[in-house]
């Protein structure tokens, strides 16, 4: 992937002289040894908050049980994971520390050692993380709860043991010395941890239930009241992975309902009907400026926004608001993130062929190159749609029932449609495709060839759809969803007449 980018950027240097990235490099070096691997590889994840995207760095395990990698970050101090086979810890690093690990390949968790820079720092914070309130209910609890509690219910439960979080982090505190960082980020852990928890249950409740649409089950637009509290500042951009979901949550059933019960009908059966003429996305973006108060989490709810219409492959919709950015999101590392993606992005768009050949180029000695092969070979002359998933992922699932009808109203067209299964046991993905009955070409993508493919086509999360035109070309590497339909169908139908 760094790579494809390099080589990407080098091109609009030469294309564009305005298109410079004038953000701080960030970075820090880690390395470890994995006793008794059998795994090949670890890897290390980044995120980059202004576009809402996981960066996935896959170090080689070597013969001797070695690894080593220079990780690129997008801030100075910035929270990262590192996974191995089905597990994955926490670190917390600072631009220029050299970190050294070791474990036992039959448990990363427990086995873990910290060598180096910010040992003492990262032994507490996996220590923190396995206080039972701290580490999580299981989520066989968690959906007792969604299908059985009423909203209000709901929300005590989740306040209770959030009240239990703030007594063991209170507890661990006082008995162990830590940075002014390192407390901050604690707390912001205990601070969020369940507010996706709350935001989540009127969905699960309705799944849990079998009641289909919001048109007949939903809670009070009160419920959401409590995503008004969050109030962020500079430091508490650390955390990230948690942050992330917050900010996309308030945008999601905060704003957006605001906006809707201030400018959309409300019909006899319940259902949310548009105006003619009314525009959603100026609409959501000046309700966020209306009615998110803090000003970082107003920038970071602009910045989500804006980014989802970049990797849409929207960028004439962005530059329509980019003077948002200039007027609004005061963060310069921010600012200059989102502009850095629109830039790259909307060169992809402009050169598919060459962004398609980069990509290739960088698979092309990889497992995940004979998978790209079969998928453009056996669709020649077609769009394709793909759709990346995994069997535990309850939002693909969801996905399915608008697939087949995406598939049934474009069958006349030379349209392909291709699910490729990440990060999934072989057997559950069997049973999942059989159950679904749906068509299309399944492919089951193994954890190693897996990590190829979703760091050259920056696959950073489930479900995720890439779009191929009629020459093999990656138009989008997350183009929009079936359940948008009308979108969709229309951006396709475009593909197959050029």
């Amino acid at each position: 992937m760094r790579l494809k980018i390099l080589f990407l950027i080098l091109i609009l240097a030469c294309a564009n002289s305005e298109a410079k990235d004038n953000s701080k490099n960030y970075a820090f070096v880690i390395d470890g040894i994995v006793r008794n691997d059998s795994q090949k590889v670890v890897t290390i994840t980044v995120q980059n908050l202004a576009i809402g995207k996981d960066l996935e760095f896959p170090l080689k395990i070597n013969s001797n049980n070695a690894f080593h990698g220079k990780i690129e970050l997008t801030d100075s101090i910035q929270y990262v994971i590192v996974s191995y086979k089905n597990e994955w810890i926490k670190l917390l690093v600072h631009s220029g520390d050299s970190i050294h690990i070791e474990f036992e390949s039959s448990s990363l968790k427990k086995s873990i050692k910290f060598y180096g820079k910010a040992k003492e720092d990262n032994s507490l914070l996996i220590k923190f993380d396995t206080i039972p309130v701290i580490k999580g209910v299981p989520s066989g609890v968690y959906e007792g709860k969604w299908k059985t509690l009423s909203p209000n219910d709901y929300l005590k439960f989740c306040d209770s043991l959030y009240q239990e979080s703030v007594e063991a982090y209170n507890d661990f505190t006082k008995k162990h010395k830590l940075s002014p960082v390192m407390e901050r980020w604690m707390r912001n852990e205990v601070e969020y941890a369940f507010f996706n928890d709350k935001s989540s249950y009127p969905d699960n409740h309705r799944q849990l239930n079998n009641i289909r649409g919001y048109w007949n089950w939903d809670v009070a637009d009160e419920y959401f009241d409590f995503q008004k509290s969050v109030h962020l500042s500079d430091i508490d951009l650390i955390n990230s992975f948690t942050i992330l979901p917050v900010i996309r949550n308030i945008n999601f059933n905060y704003v957006d309902r605001k906006m809707m019960n201030e400018s959309f009908i409300k019909t006899e059966d319940g259902h949310w009907a548009r105006p003619d003429g009314l525009n959603d996305d100026s609409l959501m973006l000046h309700g966020i400026i209306k009615h998110v108060d803090n000003n970082l989490v107003r920038q970071l709810c602009l910045c989500e926004r804006l980014a989802y219409m970049i990797t849409s492959g929207e960028t004439k919709k962005f530059e329509k608001y980019q003077h948002l950015i200039s007027e609004y999101i005061t963060n310069q590392h921010l600012k200059e993130q989102l502009l850095s993606y629109y830039r790259e992005t909307k060169l992809r768009f402009e050169n598919p062929e060459l962004n398609t050949k980069a990509i290739l180029k960088e698979i092309s000695n990889t497992p995940a190159k004979s998978v790209i092969d079969s998928i453009l070979l056996n669709n020649k002359g077609k769009v394709i749609y793909v759709d990346c998933w995994a069997t535990w992922c309850g939002p693909c699932r969801g996905e399915i029932p608008y697939s087949k009808e995406l598939m049934m109203k474009l069958k006349d067209l030379p349209v392909s449609f291709v699910f490729l299964c990440f990060d999934s046991e072989k057997d559950k993905w069997k049973a999942e495709v059989e159950k679904s009955k749906l068509g299309g070409t399944h492919y089951f993508i193994p954890k190693e060839s897996g990590e190829y493919f979703k760091e050259a086509f920056s696959i950073t999360g489930y479900p995720t759809y890439m779009l191929f035109d009629k020459n093999g070309n990656l138009i989008s590497n997350n183009t929009i969803r079936p359940s948008e339909q009308d979108k969709i169908i229309e951006i396709i139908k475009q593909l197959t007449i050029k």
